[in-house]
């Protein structure tokens, strides 16, 4: 009995640990709670400790409240395009500092437990996380949104931009109840 369940463990083991190997803990994307060890509802002073000064602190748009701070570059690659501009992680963050959403954007080293990061395709996320909530089309993408779950994963349709026709952006949030 007992080298029947070594057996069955040491085999679910090998069956999972390909998911685990890819990403380490602090660029784990686990959805509806944050990404590494920042967490959506932490206060932005404490995600700042963890990953230092950010390169970049702007407001999220025109006339919404909410602080967007970047870890990567912003800038296009010279020539009006995204394409070869290293990503990283965002955070945008509410009045009170508190962290709203965690953000990768191109950065194909943060991934989920079952090997999803920005670079995969629309069909991979469908395969993985089943038909999303909500789909969103906007001018340069599309976002499919898994939202009970606290994820949404966006997909450039512009060739113009860093990730065409795969996903360029996987935010995690509070998941809706």
């Amino acid at each position: 009995m007992t080298r029947r369940l070594l057996l069955v463990v040491f085999t679910l083991s090998l069956l999972i640990a390909p998911a685990f190997a890819r990403v380490n803990a602090d660029h784990l994307i686990t959805a509806g709670q944050g990404i590494g060890r920042v967490k959506v509802g932490m206060p932005v002073a404490k995600a700042i400790a963890i990953l230092g000064k950010p390169k970049a602190t702007f407001p999220f748009s025109p006339g919404n409240p909410l602080t967007l701070y970047a870890w990567h570059d912003l800038n296009d690659a010279g020539d009006g395009t995204t394409k070869g501009i290293r990503g990283g992680l965002d955070l945008i963050v509410n009045q009170k500092g508190t962290v709203e959403y965690v953000q990768a954007w191109y950065a194909p080293e943060y991934a989920t437990t079952n090997d999803l990061h920005t670079g995969v395709s629309d069909q991979a996320v469908r395969a993985a996380m089943g038909e999303p909530t909500k789909v969103e089309s906007f001018s340069h993408f599309y976002s499919l949104m898994y939202l009970r779950q606290g994820i949404t994963f966006r997909v450039g349709n512009d060739p113009n931009l860093v990730g065409y026709k795969t996903v360029n952006l996987i935010k995690v949030y509070a998941p809706e109840k």
